[in-house]
């Protein structure tokens, strides 16, 4: 087993456990920032950063290990990590890549891995081009696995190759520039919303409405979504037995873009200012880029719902729009009717990052090991 290592910095203990660098006093994770001025705090205070529990292939050993035994959180963490020290690191980038689509989000895998061309590395290409198969972007895949197969090919390209080739041959063949599939499909599954893409490639329209409700506040907390395209309508709601208005506001945010498969033209409806202003003026990203933190002094609140909520937005062309609460809306009142009959159901689940105390600072798991 790998030593423990720990750092003395600003005052406070930090131990660095196998998911990253961790206050003692908290017991919580750091941000990015942190964790890479610990890095070179250790490094300095060992004369080298080749120790073995500071070595990225170490860490990347375990995302591995975290990815076959589907901790895919903990997994990005470490990557990501790794990554902080060495942006370049194209064997981090290509799993951070694979770990992103296994968490159904291969439009953040490949903006997680924009440079991959540059970095010419085959295993990252492959991860890319599979990304763009999970998006029906045939063409791009294509594009992404030519220097792969020009150099011979592996087992995991050549997978890809047939499944195009299954599924949109013209596009293997004649490989060309585009947005997305030509493919007519049905919107919704009992379990998602699905969606393509029409003759033109343009994207499809969804309109969604959502609403949270919190009894006590905090105290029991349900939300409620509503979504509609053309004739398919769908309805969601869930609850927690301890919460706040704010966090099943975003929870409802969350499930709604949680529900869709495809790439879509989305207009979200909230009554929450809080969930609005904080998407549509650039708040939420702005506190990403800061470390979590609204100013020198305040952290950002319920950081495990913003990191999932920017995520799934970044693969959709979306807009928030606010509207009044109660004012007649009858999409609105039946989010509102969702989110309250849940709050009001018995043997609720718990909304474990709240009630650890663990929605500020930095992300946690807990809250999304329990949805997946």
């Amino acid at each position: 087993m790998t030593e423990e290592k720990t750092v003395e910095f600003n005052g406070k203990k930090y131990i660095l456990t196998r998911v990253g660098w961790v206050d003692t006093n908290t017991h919580l994770r750091v941000d990015v920032s942190t964790s890479r001025k610990l890095y070179k705090a250790a490094a300095r205070a060992e004369g080298s950063y080749r120790n073995a529990i500071l070595n990225p292939a170490n860490l990347l050993d375990q995302a591995r290990r975290d990815r076959e035994d589907k901790r895919l959180f903990q997994a990005e963490q470490l990557v990501r990590q790794v990554l902080s020290l060495d942006s370049n690191y194209v064997g981090a980038q290509a799993l951070l890549c694979g770990i992103l689509r296994d968490r159904g989000l291969p439009q953040a895998a490949l903006d997680a891995t924009v440079h991959a061309r540059r970095l010419s590395d085959h295993a990252l290409l492959t991860s890319r081009a599979a990304a763009y198969c999970d998006l029906r972007c045939w063409d791009e895949a294509v594009l992404e696995l030519k220097p792969v197969l020009a150099a011979g090919g592996d087992s995991e390209s050549f997978r890809i190759v047939w499944r195009i080739k299954d599924e949109c041959p013209e596009a293997y063949e004649k490989p060309r520039r585009s947005t997305y599939p030509v493919k007519e499909n049905s919107m919704l599954s009992p379990n998602e919303i699905t969606s393509s893409r029409n003759e033109s490639s343009e994207l499809r329209h969804v309109t969604i409405y959502t609403d949270g409700a919190c009894i006590d506040n905090p105290g029991p907390g349900g939300y409620g979504v509503v979504l509609i395209s053309r004739n398919h309508r769908k309805e969601l709601s869930g609850g927690y037995r301890k919460t706040t208005n704010n966090r099943m506001e975003l929870m409802a945010a969350f499930i709604a873009l949680q529900s869709l498969k495809y790439r879509l033209k989305v207009t979200l409806y909230s009554d929450s200012r809080y969930v609005v202003d904080g998407m549509s003026k650039g708040w939420a990203e702005s506190w990403r880029n800061k470390g979590w933190m609204r100013n020198k002094k305040d952290k950002a609140t319920n950081v495990d719902l913003w990191a999932q909520i920017l995520d799934l937005a970044a693969q959709h062309e979306i807009e928030f729009v606010w509207i009044k609460g109660h004012a007649g809306n009858e999409e609105n009142e039946r989010c509102d009717v969702l989110s309250m009959q849940a709050a009001q159901e018995k043997h609720l689940p718990p909304d474990s990052a709240y009630e650890n105390n663990q929605t500020t600072g930095n992300i946690t798991p807990s809250l999304f090991d329990f949805i997946e």
